[in-house]
């Protein structure tokens, strides 16, 4: 499954802790500033369980699965549509 991890670190600070638990993930992507897209096994749940220790109280973050005939727009390289498009259907 495909999920969107956006969040803010507040106050703003060394980010090490959230990046070392996405990064645990079996695939990601990160080509915007605090948004990853994160391929697991996981559900929503368990994704959330499994970073949250790494967020302070203050923090807002934000998990939501991608479908795989999500509608979706933006304006990236094609190397991430590419990145995209390969793996939104697992």
């Amino acid at each position: 499954m495909m999920y969107v991890v956006s969040y803010t670190l507040r106050p703003k600070r060394d980010a090490t802790r959230v990046l070392t638990a996405l990064q645990q993930s079996p695939d990601w992507w990160h080509y915007l500033d605090d948004t990853w897209l994160i391929i697991t096994h996981e559900t929503a749940i368990q994704l959330y369980t499994r970073i949250a220790p790494s967020f302070q109280q203050t923090d807002s973050f934000l998990v939501v699965q991608v479908t795989p005939n999500a509608d979706h727009q933006g304006w990236l390289p094609q190397a991430a549509w590419d990145w995209f498009n390969q793996r939104r259907y697992r």
